[in-house]
């Protein structure tokens, strides 16, 4: 190991000889906001380890051999100039047009510190002033009585004609009884959003083809349908969905030609989507689909909106949900290098399904009154999903960043984005992305550290990594918030919660079939790495939990691996507090440990006012504990672990003798024997 001031080079050293050098502490970004900009415009740069305590941020930005340094600017979004993952910065206002590359250094590592962060194409933005298309002098009333549908309609086909435009509302209340289509480089704009309205019924002839995937029924059409390059503005968008029976959004971004959707904005509006009952035309208390966003979409914008209603997007990128409140709906979305930022979700029986893919942020969002669960075995406010399709075999070779497997007959790209991780063997416990694939080889995107080999096991699928959660709150609702499977790489940090807690889900229900081969691959479900880091348990606890349901499972590889649980603070874990001050008292620790976690961290965490501390189960292997400290905690370990290390553990104690102080615990597990003598 090379220190390299408070940061360090460490090279692993095996019988084949070094690793490739490790840096530790230093930047890891990545994504850039912005692939195209303006000089002056803002971008923000997503990655771990962006700001450090005592330490400064640089960002640098390259062209055709020149260099500019600018400076990290402030959160538009409040006092957030602290975030170590997301950092804004302004661009020069006289910077010329060109391709730049930025990068980053946070103070660590001198001069190998430095970490590209991505490309963005710099030019001059033309101030074309765009046409305005005045509904009211195409013959709309707003009045609340008559149709506008004619009216808004040939305003929509005027501005389409025109290569675009604004479609301007004044105060009123516009109603339609069918589908309003928005053209590409069209915007809705309204005078302002409590004042103008558009009301109505969906009605599209030419998409009754189109069928939910969970019904057989055609969809109801959608009152408005975006498309990309389109826009909403200062708008309140009413209408009803049928829920249940093939019911679909009240305002829908559907793919152009092209097959994707992008470059949507939609901000200042209030939508409200009413569900109906499919056979008696009843009004439903849960609010209906409000937006939904269609696969593959990219650069979609939703900011300051106020849905009573379900938004849902299918595999974005590069998308923003800012500072929105939903009311009595939630959120549904696979995203890849997105922002869940500032929004409220109040009394819906739903969640924030808000799944980070891929390199997503989820920061500042508050959860309360989720009354009740969606569904009945799956109690989570904010959930990450996993238990999507995998392969597990063997690699026939790798070199620096490629892994080949002969085995096999892939389509070209259809693993692209996916996760390889080398689950046994050499090069255990590395996991790349895929950016590309052919017949039989994944092309990764970084070089391994140790290639895997013959001997090794991989695991390739759609993982949910490089993800976090960050100063999420959660209150008054019965549930937690949990990394269910397929989850590497993701931490929770500054996480309140005054419910059920959080967890972590790993699990292994492969089966071997009748001819001694792998059966149900898409069954190994692993958690690696995942860390929670200074976060806030009122009345509730944190899990870290395994299942491997046949012992002689064909996978070598752990389901539960590597969780770090550090810097938390625990009142009364054992309460597990629901609504309204409900209380459902269990005999668990506030961290609990289950017996299929391999190399679990505790360390520098807090617990107090409970029965149980930290509580290790039979068979897990390789527990740390470290530095914990326990305040009126009857057993502040409960450990029967195999061959874990538990050290610098304190009890704080008064007597009248000594007064208050700490008593370290000695280091024995719950049957007194020394650690030594656990077998592994």
């Amino acid at each position: 190991m090379a220190p390299l001031r408070a940061s360090a080079v460490v090279w692993v050293r095996n019988a084949d000889g070094y690793s490739r050098p490790y840096m530790l502490n230093v930047a890891r970004p990545f994504w850039l906001s912005h692939e195209r900009a303006a000089p002056g415009d803002v971008l923000h740069l997503f990655g771990f380890g962006l700001r450090v305590q005592y330490a400064t941020t640089r960002l640098v930005l390259r062209c055709n051999g020149s260099t500019f340094e600018i400076e990290p600017g402030t959160n538009p979004r409040g006092m957030r100039d602290k975030d170590p993952r997301l950092v804004y910065f302004r661009l020069p206002r006289d910077l010329e047009e060109g391709t730049y590359q930025l990068y980053v250094h946070n103070g660590y590592g001198g001069a190998y510190g430095w970490r590209y962060g991505g490309d963005v194409e710099v030019a001059v933005r033309t101030q074309e002033k765009r046409r305005v298309f005045n509904v009211t002098e195409y013959g709309a009333q707003g009045d609340d009585m008559d149709s506008d549908l004619e009216a808004i309609q040939q305003a929509l086909a005027d501005a389409e004609a025109a290569d675009g435009g604004v479609v301007f509302f004044p105060p009123g209340f516009y109603r339609v009884e069918r589908t309003l289509d928005v053209p590409k480089g069209v915007t809705l704009r309204g005078a302002e959003h409590t004042g103008t309205v558009i009301e109505g019924f969906g009605y599209h002839p030419s998409k009754t083809d189109r069928n939910a995937w969970y019904s057989s029924d055609p969809m109801p059409a959608s009152v408005l349908m975006l498309t990309s390059r389109t826009g909403l503005e200062r708008l309140s968008i009413s209408g009803y969905v049928a829920e249940g029976n093939g019911g679909h959004a009240m305002v829908e971004a559907y793919p152009d030609a092209d097959k994707v959707v992008k470059d949507v904005t939609v901000r200042y509006c209030r939508f409200v989507s009413s569900a109906v009952h499919p056979e008696y035309g009843t009004l439903l208390y849960r609010a209906g689909w409000a937006l939904s966003i269609w696969p593959e979409s990219r650069r979609i914008s939703v900011v300051d909106i106020h849905f009573k209603g379900v938004i849902v997007f299918s595999l974005t990128q590069r998308t923003e949900v800012v500072d929105n409140k939903v009311t009595r709906g939630g959120i549904s979305g696979k995203t890849h290098r997105s922002l869940l930022d500032g929004n409220i979700f109040s009394e819906a029986p739903s969640r924030v399904l808000f799944y980070p893919v891929n390199s997503s942020y989820i920061c500042y969002n508050e959860v309360h009154g989720y009354f009740r669960d969606s569904w009945n075995n799956a109690p989570e406010p904010f959930l990450t999903h996993g238990a999507g399709a995998k392969l597990i075999s063997t690699p026939t070779v790798a070199d620096a960043n490629t892994l080949t497997d002969q085995t096999q007959d892939w389509q070209p790209g259809e693993h692209q984005g996916q996760v390889v991780l080398i689950s046994a063997g050499r090069g255990f416990g590395q996991f790349r992305r895929v950016v590309d694939n052919s017949a039989d080889t994944l092309e990764l995107d970084r070089p391994w550290r140790v290639a895997p080999d013959a001997d090794s096991e991989y695991v390739l699928g759609r993982f949910h990594h490089n993800s976090a959660y960050y100063a999420n709150s959660l209150s008054d609702s019965p549930g937690v918030l949990s990394l269910w499977l397929d989850c590497v790489n993701m931490v929770v940090e500054r996480y309140r919660t005054e419910a059920a807690g959080a967890n972590v889900w790993g699990r292994d229900l492969a089966q071997v079939d009748g001819d001694g081969g792998l059966k149900n691959a898409r069954r190994f479900e692993p958690s690696w790495y995942n860390m929670f880091v200074n976060n806030w348990f009122d009345g509730s606890r944190l899990d870290v939990l395994g299942q491997v349901e046949h012992a002689s499972s064909p996978t070598r590889g752990p389901a539960l691996f590597g969780t770090y649980v550090i810097g938390n603070r625990f009142v009364e874990p054992h309460q597990e507090r629901i609504p309204h001050d409900h209380v459902v008292p269990r005999a668990k620790g506030g961290i609990v440990i289950d017996g299929t976690a391999r190399y679990t961290v505790a360390a520098d965490n807090f617990l107090s006012f409970t029965n149980i501390g930290i509580s290790v189960a039979e068979d897990s292997r390789k527990t740390v504990l470290q530095n914990n400290e326990f305040q009126q905690v009857n057993r502040p370990i409960v450990d029967r672990g195999l061959r874990t290390i538990s050290r610098q553990n304190k009890v704080f104690r008064f007597d009248e003798q000594q007064g208050e102080h700490y008593e370290e615990l000695t280091n024995t597990t719950l049957s007194g024997k020394p650690l030594a003598q656990v077998e592994d």
